[in-house]
């Protein structure tokens, strides 16, 4: 009597309760994770929620709800080593967020790098993570086209994009 709907819909489930159990497994001692969070996390990433983790922690940057700092802190625990290139990529993103949710659009470079680097160091004594690092992971963004110059300004390439077709529309 069970139709092949609802045999659809209970494998799907069943697959949900799998992927929920192995991202549990995966958070266990870093943070809580509610089950809206699991269902957060299966939205933006899919079903290889786990293995994208697995393979770098900072993908979780994607989901709403879960900020560099709070990713940070689990890639440490995970043994991510504090000057991987995906976390340097992820705190450069993180950095163009906390400017833009002040009303930022861009930093001057200084200021960014001051920025970073405090990120970056935050929980680590002495520091880890140096300026040459930093300037070879924008450098890198750059190249990459993450990271947009504009005299001695950086933007991320969306916000710069979006002010050059302000302008051009003004």
């Amino acid at each position: 009597g069970i139709t092949p709907k609802n045999v659809s819909r209970l494998k799907e489930k069943l697959a949900e309760t799998r992927e929920d159990r192995e991202l549990l497994k995966l958070f266990q001692g870093s943070f809580d994770a509610s089950p809206a969070k699991l269902a957060r996390i299966r939205r933006t990433l899919g079903t290889d929620a786990v293995e994208l983790i697995r393979n770098d922690p900072y993908t979780l940057c994607q989901v709403p709800g879960f900020s560099f700092r709070i990713v940070d802190d689990f890639a440490k625990r995970q043994g991510v080593p504090p000057n991987a290139a995906t976390r340097l990529e992820a705190g450069i993103r993180c950095v163009f967020q906390d400017a833009a949710a002040r009303g930022h659009t861009c930093l001057p470079k200084p200021q960014f790098k001051i920025d970073l680097y405090r990120l970056l160091n935050r929980g680590y004594a002495p520091a880890t993570v140096g300026e040459r690092e930093i300037m070879d992971a924008t450098n890198n963004a750059w190249k990459a086209r993450k990271v947009s110059v504009s005299a001695d300004m950086l933007y991320s390439r969306r916000e710069y994009e979006r002010e050059v077709s302000i302008a051009q529309t003004i």
